[in-house]
């Protein structure tokens, strides 16, 4: 595996992110929110449709580097992003009607083009002391 500058990462993570949302606003979604920063964490996309939000991460790869991009959400980072997403909720006024996901998109850019796979809920919230997580 060979090393990539940070900036040529940095630039290849941005062309995911953008390509993410493309992705999701091709299939009925509102971007309400990208690189939201709170408590440590940030969320790459905020989506929405109808009654539904998605906290999005995602995860772009070269196709010459190893593994799958999805594998490197690590249990830390899903905490970082459910507190950012507990803290947007708590800022934004929803009903109680509103449905909350979270999800991961795995990018894989070939020399041509973008493979994109996106893992629908890949992760729940819950809570320490195991309380069911919930807005406040």
């Amino acid at each position: 595996m060979r090393r990539v500058p940070s900036r040529d990462k940095d630039l290849l993570g941005r062309a995911g992110e953008r390509r993410a949302a493309l992705h999701y606003l091709l299939r009925g979604w509102r971007i309400v929110g990208r690189n939201v920063r709170d408590f440590g964490g940030e969320i790459d996309l905020i989506a929405r449709r109808g009654r539904v939000i998605a906290f999005v991460e995602v995860k772009t790869r070269r196709e010459s580097d190893a593994g799958e991009p999805w594998e490197s959400v690590r249990d830390g980072q899903k905490r970082r992003i459910l507190r950012a997403a507990e803290s947007w909720l708590a800022a934004h006024s929803l009903d109680d009607r509103t449905e909350v996901r979270f999800d991961i998109v795995s990018i894989v850019k070939t020399r041509w083009r973008f493979q994109v796979e996106c893992f629908e809920g890949a992760f729940e919230a819950e809570a320490e002391g195991g309380k069911p997580w919930r807005r406040r």
